[in-house]
């Protein structure tokens, strides 16, 4: 069964040293994949070598809103890697002008059929959506081509299928 680790702890070094050992020693680094929204996690996890790495949650946010706001598929994706952000997430849009800064408050839907094409362009690229937690939600991941979700609850998730 394959494994996605979403890493919070700090500091990143022997967080991320534990769980490579623990890994290793389990024979599940095959199996799994490490995520974070802190890129020096990131970073570190890449640093060891042997683990499977999701894309940093920037460079993810990034492409998705060069995509929603620009049409354009850059940074493009690097092969076989998994990218995850929340289905639906709420954002600050800030513009900058002469006279101050303008903000924003959004819900932004960043996944679509042309994202997820984006993403999943480069060989073995996979993507996944956070706080999928609704019937409604589940189904629209499944519309738009998303290869996985994470719920709140599996126990409810089962019935959605």
């Amino acid at each position: 069964m394959p494994l996605f680790l979403d890493l919070k702890q700090q500091p990143a070094g022997p967080v991320v040293g534990a769980v490579a050992d623990v890994l290793r020693r389990t024979g599940a680094v095959a199996r799994t994949t490490i995520y974070s929204t802190d890129a020096e996690i990131t970073d570190r996890a890449l640093q060891q070598g042997d683990l499977i790495v999701a894309e940093s949650r920037d460079l993810t946010r990034q492409r998705l809103l060069n995509l929603a706001l620009a049409h354009r598929c850059e940074p493009p994706p690097r092969p076989g890697t998994w990218a995850g952000f929340e289905l639906h997430r709420e954002l600050t849009v800030t513009e900058q002008f002469t006279l101050g800064v303008g903000a924003s408050e959004v819900v932004a839907d960043l996944w679509d059929p042309e994202s997820v094409q984006c993403f999943t362009s480069a060989p073995g690229s996979r993507v996944l959506g956070f706080a999928v937690n609704t019937e409604d939600d589940y189904r629209l991941a499944t519309k738009i081509g998303l290869d996985a979700v994470l719920v709140d609850s599996p126990r409810a998730a089962r019935q959605w299928r």
